[in-house]
């Protein structure tokens, strides 16, 4: 709120009480883009911190406040629980009449979504790997069916289902950050790891694509704090890109990390 408002002006106010010893917290803030105040309830339920926003003028405000009191007092933390049965069997009786190969594949990873929310993964994952094999390049399915796999501690598959995943469109970054993404919990470092080392493998004489990979490369050395070994990554990704073209939009944004990274 700092870095975006100005006189920011922030300080907080009795909360009530829990009977569940949940705690509670009450924050007002006030600034120059806002007329009136923006005040902000908290309940901490373990889980997720659940929060309230409310805007208001100061001649309503403490009426309001006793309205988020109330918010806060008595709302109750609650698990959604998922019951698709009906609508599954329904999709599920119609699919043997879909011959489009698009359709049938949202028609798999919509099942895939339904099993997923009720927590039934090995169907799930059964329907995800059709959603694959009728259309690998249907993305929405994509990303889900990696981290299925990797939960399920099918380490090996996962790693084979990114390798596929990248050979989609070799050259489009966001695959790579999809990737990033799936493997960004230090659990999976390694494997992210031993997937790097595979597509560079796979792409030695590619330079751009190569160039692609290790630019994302850096990210997670970066993001990994492995500092000196993601800028020497990311300088040899520019030397790959400046082969290819020295205006290469990546270059750009590569000098603006280094330079960011040597002055720091």
């Amino acid at each position: 709120m700092e870095e975006i408002y100005t006189n920011l002006s922030i300080s907080n106010h009795r909360s009530p009480d829990r009977k569940d010893k949940l705690e509670t917290y009450i924050r007002l803030a006030q600034f120059d883009e806002l007329t009136g105040k923006e005040i902000t309830g908290f309940i901490d339920c373990i889980e997720f911190i659940a929060f309230f926003v409310l805007f208001t003028s100061e001649q309503v405000q403490n009426k309001n406040i006793r309205k988020l009191n109330h918010l806060l007092q008595y709302s109750f933390p609650d698990k959604i629980t998922f019951e698709n049965t009906k609508i599954i069997e329904q999709l599920e009786s119609e699919i043997i009449n879909i011959t489009n190969p698009l359709e049938l594949a949202a028609a798999y990873n919509q099942l895939a979504k339904w099993y997923s929310e009720m927590k039934e993964f090995s169907d799930e994952m059964r329907y995800r790997k059709l959603c694959w094999e009728t259309r690998p390049e249907y993305y929405e399915n994509i990303t889900p069916l990696i981290q299925g796999e990797l939960n399920l501690n099918r380490l090996e598959s996962a790693i084979d289902y990114s390798v596929a995943f990248f050979q989609l469109d070799t050259n489009n970054p966001t695959i790579m950050q999809d990737l990033l993404s799936v493997y960004e919990h230090e659990k999976y470092w390694p494997l992210f790891e031993k997937l790097i080392i595979k597509l560079q493998l796979n792409y030695a004489d590619e330079d751009e694509i190569l160039g692609n990979i290790l630019f994302h490369y850096s990210i997670y050395l970066n993001d990994s704090n492995q500092k000196t070994k993601s800028l020497e990554q990311l300088k040899i990704a520019r030397v790959l890109f400046n082969k290819v073209d020295s205006s290469h939009q990546a270059i750009k944004q590569i000098d603006i990390i280094i330079n960011q990274e040597t002055s720091n």
